[in-house]
């Protein structure tokens, strides 16, 4: 069972970098574009363009299988504990990799 948690944490750690070496680079954005005006007072500012959808929606089918793990009445033949933490980690991973440049 050791052997599949890893293979599923190796196999999560291979998606993202799949995702991350195929999304398009952002195009620069040139001086002559003009910029947006600021929100007016007591607006809500909306949300940043997200250019990784596929990374967005990773992280969130990963938060589903860790909600569901964290809420079964059985603990995996022993293996839940590390279930959770690789893919804690691997949702770390995936959040670095929305926050960067190229994502935003």
């Amino acid at each position: 069972m050791k052997r599949t948690i890893i293979t599923f944490a190796s196999g999560l750690a291979v998606l993202a970098f799949a995702i991350l070496s195929t999304v398009p680079k952002a195009p620069l954005v040139s001086a002559a574009v003009p910029m947006a005006a600021a929100a007016p007072a007591g607006s809500a500012a909306p949300a940043p363009m997200n250019h990784c959808p596929n990374i967005h929606h990773a992280i969130e089918a990963l938060q589903k299988a860790m909600d569901d793990m964290s809420k079964a009445n059985h603990d995996y033949c022993g293996n839940k504990r590390d279930a959770m933490e690789s893919a804690g980690h691997a949702l770390a991973a995936l959040r670095r990799a929305e926050a960067c440049d190229r994502c935003r």
